[in-house]
């Protein structure tokens, strides 16, 4: 049932009946990295796939380590979806060396990425949060060198840059005449293909979402009815440019022709920090990214498995529209919610796009950055305390995944009371054992801490 994934599959695209689609006999085997993949897989995949979670519910996606017989069952799976955007950190080195042959898949490829560390995380003290006409920063460029400016090097058709200097193993040089490998101009070719699928297949995924796509206004170029993405954005995962240097097509690595996963792997394993680089890869945390999600999983299912097209199709336009009411759902709980109380300081940097979707403004973290491994400073701690106090915060957001012992240490001393989210991971027992469970909790526990 491997195949590598194309974009003919787009063509196939046809909504199923309403009546209740039953599935061939044999399933696929599939493996997802983490629980809420795996639930958001399920939904659309159905009785048709068997799916494993390889970070089992309740763990640190940050911290895991598969055992052996964990690993083999990647080596059996006829596909494997990641999130993508390093947030497997070193797991995706595992992922691949289990098999040669992975049909390895990254289902945030169509997603608009934020940029951690941007306005739409983090905000300065004057509370800019949201400045009027959305410029990030004096000359509209989002990085010191450029790369994400007007001039169009993230344009429509994915191209990268105007010579296309960039090949799957990061190597380029001024002229892109050569890499160390001499495989450069293939490199290249090979590089341009496969950001030309992804660009035609979020294309055909934007135009299917239409008005239920959270970037329609976002990208008119006046801003005027910008609601979502407030915050510094990369562009799309296949074409943005996260720290280290992989900034093609996400799912390029899961086909290539000798078989070898270079889209990620290499800077996986070079970021001993466990650092993300600058792409904030949460992207669940926006139900209208899951959306893209369900679309991108729908067609790699039907790829592998076009005699259950039917059930994958049928499932994948329900779970949309559960997505949806989700959405306007969540939308009326934070509207209870005074706009001078969306306030948030969370254990770690992962609600940047809950924030960005329900106007939030996230004025810090009890550990810097996007993973739990990384350890605050003293003078940390004391900043914080100090923008608490300053800004009246009345809850701090702790995870289940990790211990709130300097969630509590930082209460202590400013009289906030320590809540508790889920994060990387649902829930062990029913409270948040499905996405929209998920969703629901944590948006009522942060409109409760808040009023």
């Amino acid at each position: 049932m491997k195949k590598a994934f194309s974009i003919a599959i787009l063509l196939t695209m046809l909504l199923g009946s309403a009546l209740p689609i039953h599935a061939q006999d044999d399933n696929l085997e599939v493996v997802a990295s983490y629980s809420i993949l795996a639930d958001v897989v399920t939904q659309v995949g159905g009785d048709a796939i068997t799916v494993t979670s390889m970070i089992p519910a309740g763990a640190d996606s940050h911290t895991f380590e598969p055992t052996p017989g964990e690993v083999a069952q990647l080596a059996e799976a006829d596909l494997v979806f990641i999130n993508g955007a390093f947030f497997e950190e070193g797991l995706l080195e595992t992922i691949e060396n289990a098999g040669e042959d992975m049909n390895l898949l990254t289902v945030s490829t169509c997603v608009e990425v934020l940029a951690f560390g941007g306005e739409g995380h983090h905000h300065d003290e004057d509370g800019d949060h949201h400045d009027e006409d959305g410029d990030h920063d004096e000359d509209g460029d989002h990085d010191e060198d450029g790369d994400h400016d007007e001039d169009g090097d993230h344009d429509e058709d994915g191209d990268h840059d105007e010579d296309g200097d960039h090949d799957e193993d990061g190597d380029h040089d001024e002229d892109g005449d050569h890499d160390e490998d001499g495989d450069h101009d293939e490199d290249d070719h090979h590089d341009d293909e496969m950001s030309e699928m992804s660009n035609e297949q979020c294309a055909a995924h934007i135009d299917e979402l239409g008005d239920m796509h959270m970037d329609d206004d976002h990208q008119d170029e006046d801003g005027e009815e910008g609601d979502h993405h407030e915050g510094e954005t990369l562009g799309r995962l296949y074409a943005a440019e996260c720290e280290g240097g992989h900034h093609h097509d996400e799912d390029e690595h899961h086909d290539d022709e000798d078989g070898e996963h270079s889209d990620e792997d290499s800077e996986e394993g070079e970021h001993d920090d466990h650092s993300h680089g600058s792409c904030d890869p949460h992207f669940w945390m926006n139900p209208q990214n899951v959306m893209f999600w369900t679309l991108y999983i729908r067609d790699a299912l039907i790829e592998a498995d076009p005699a259950n097209a039917e059930l994958y199709t049928a499932n994948a336009a329900a779970y949309i529209e559960t997505l949806e009411a989700l959405d306007e759902e969540l939308k009326a709980l934070v509207a209870t919610l005074p706009e001078e109380n969306r306030v948030l300081v969370t254990n770690h940097d992962a609600f940047g796009y809950f924030a960005d979707a329900y106007d939030f403004e996230v004025v810090g973290t009890v550990i810097a950055g996007l993973s739990t491994t990384n350890q605050p400073s003293a003078q940390d701690v004391a900043e914080l305390i100090g923008v608490i106090n300053e800004a009246g915060v009345s809850a701090i957001f702790a995870e289940t995944t990790v211990s709130d012992d300097l969630a509590q240490q930082v209460a202590s001393e400013t009289g906030a009371e320590v809540l508790t989210l889920y994060s990387g991971s649902l829930s062990e027992d029913d409270t948040a054992a499905t996405y929209v469970d998920y969703m629901r909790f944590n948006t009522q526990t942060i409109v409760n801490g808040l009023q």
